[in-house]
């Protein structure tokens, strides 16, 4: 540990001159030691960053007077348990985004250390796919005091999480008017916050507009029925004997609950109750069973689909390869997209019947650690970095999409794709089943999610018995 020490001069001269005027009485007599205090400054590590401190130290020492000169000698030395001044905290932010997407993170702690100096500072760190690490830490008693992850929506009934109520309400805060709702309010665990918002995404359809023309098959709008979805695919298809492009990717074979940006719940689609507790009677419902029907016909009726090995040699973005006529397109593509060599735009997914048309949206969290003991500082961060100056430096670095309609908004009016997908987010959502109980992928998935491979692979009927 590196010590720099400083002597407060006037104290010691002070008491120096206290001691040299019994000195003076007998110039030959016995030295009195005195007792004088120094000012020492020690660097000192807290909370992992280097802090300048103070500690009094009281020294016994002998002062003789030796012709005009006052000599000193130090005889021992006592350190005293008088407290050093608090130091500053410094909050530990994690966050696992691609390391493309650095910059605007580190620009946001560089600004909130600017804000808080002097009251706190925070240290980002860079910990990809950290959600794994979490409960390790908490086990060691030492959790996080913030991190970015998409658990359960029942994942804080495990007690480590820390409970936000309690500051969002003191500080009145909105949560209607600061985030998208589809942002907080089905995360939301018997009525209490548990999380912020990290971010908004989407997933929607797109349309290839080049393909369009060649086919001679006029754009659908927003209003498009299922009924309808299937005649343009059927139009769409190519006629010759090489397929080089395909009318659409919705199929079973790409996870059929997701995919269509709403499609599925457009059709009636449910697998678990609202609360995440009952699955029996929800998969086998007649309107589940039809809606999953539809996607089947895509394929092994009507022949309009990508099959699963066809997807996966484009990659995720399959719209954008231009061998697509109705794809996926998501927020996270919206750059790609803006440079693709043929024409497109988004569409909502078809309605059913009289069925309300729902939206794809997906939204992660920021997280505390309820053992964390600096809580409000933390919480300053999380407002922060949740609200709209911190996540529009994201939002315009490309990031992610701000959960923020305030930010989304101002993006919308220089941007039409950001206009668009802010009247999206405002349709009915439809639920994510995976993040409805963290017990979906082990108790749930496996069950359901077989159904397109024995149905297909294995030719097992009928698709009720199935399901």
């Amino acid at each position: 540990m590196h010590t720099e020490k400083q002597v407060s001069r006037r104290k010691f001269l002070g008491l120096a001159a206290a001691g040299g005027a019994a000195a003076a009485l007998a110039a030959c007599a016995t030295p009195t030691p005195q007792i004088i205090e120094r000012v020492v400054k020690e660097t000192v590590m807290v909370a992992g960053t280097p802090q300048v401190v103070e500690k009094v130290v009281k020294e016994t020492v002998v002062v003789e007077k030796v012709a005009t000169q006052v000599v000193e000698k130090q005889v021992e030395k006592v350190v005293t348990a008088t407290p050093a001044p608090k130091g500053i905290v410094t909050v530990q932010w994690y966050e696992q985004y691609p390391l493309q997407s650095q910059a605007p993170f580190q620009t946001m702690a560089d600004n909130m250390n600017k804000m808080f100096a002097g009251k706190f500072s925070v240290k980002l760190n860079h910990v990809p796919q950290f959600a794994g690490k979490v409960l390790t830490m908490v086990a060691a008693g030492d959790g996080p005091d913030i991190w970015h992850s998409n658990p359960g929506y029942d994942e804080p009934s495990l007690g480590y999480m820390q409970n936000l109520t309690p500051f969002i309400q003191r500080d009145g805060i909105d949560p209607n008017k600061l985030w998208y709702e589809a942002t907080w309010k089905p995360r939301l665990f018997y009525g209490n916050f548990y999380h912020v918002p990290v971010d908004i995404g989407g997933l929607t359809l797109g349309i290839n507009k080049n393909l369009f023309d060649a086919a001679g098959v006029k754009y659908p709008t927003n209003a498009w029925t299922t009924d309808e979805f299937v005649d343009i695919a059927l139009a769409l298809k190519p006629k010759g004997k090489e397929q080089k492009w395909w009318p659409t990717n919705l199929s079973t074979a790409h996870g059929y609950t997701w995919k269509g940006g709403g499609t599925i719940s457009n059709l009636g689609f449910d697998i678990i109750s609202a609360d995440g507790h009952q699955v029996k009677g929800y998969l086998d419902r007649p309107e589940s069973i039809a809606a999953v029907q539809w996607f089947i016909d895509l394929q092994e009726k009507h022949d309009v689909t990508m099959l699963g090995a066809e997807e996966q040699a484009f990659g995720e973005a399959v719209l954008l390869s231009g061998r697509l006529a109705i794809g996926v397109i998501e927020t996270p593509e919206m750059g790609a997209a803006r440079d693709a060599p043929f024409k497109w735009e988004m569409i909502w997914s078809p309605k059913y019947k009289d069925n309300p048309q729902h939206s794809f949206v997906y939204s992660s969290g920021w997280f505390s650690w309820s053992g964390a003991r600096n809580k409000e500082e933390i919480w300053e961060v999380m407002k922060y970095i949740s609200g709209p100056e911190g996540s529009a430096i994201a939002h315009k670095a490309g990031a992610f999409a701000s959960a923020c309609p305030a930010v989304m908004e101002e993006s919308a009016k220089t941007d039409p794709n950001w206009a668009w997908w802010n009247e999206y987010f405002k349709l009915p959502k439809q639920r994510e089943w995976s993040r409805t109980t963290r017990y979906y992928f082990k108790c749930i998935n496996p069950n359901y999610g077989a159904i397109g491979t024995l149905y297909f692979e294995e030719k097992q009927r009928p698709l009720e018995r199935l399901m």
